[in-house]
């Protein structure tokens, strides 16, 4: 399952990891009471949040492109 994760993430574009950014901050409550019984689900949004900064963090230093495959008809 994490491998077909990090490739979904490697086909998406840097603004399209922007956006998923943005909605899994909006998805995190502003209140630290109602964290007592949602400990499972913060900890996935962090691991979310987190592979996506990972993979922003290997584009913007030129480890890592985002593929663009090419077929040509012979």
């Amino acid at each position: 399952m994490k491998y077909l994760e990090d490739r979904e993430l490697r086909n998406l574009s840097m603004n399209q990891l922007n956006e998923r950014l943005s909605n899994l901050y909006s998805l995190l409550p502003r209140s630290s009471t109602k964290w007592d019984f949602e400990k499972k689900y913060r900890v996935y949004l962090f691991r979310k949040i987190n592979q996506i900064k990972y993979e922003q963090t290997l584009r913007r230093n030129g480890l890592r492109t985002q593929g663009i495959w090419i077929t040509i008809n012979k």
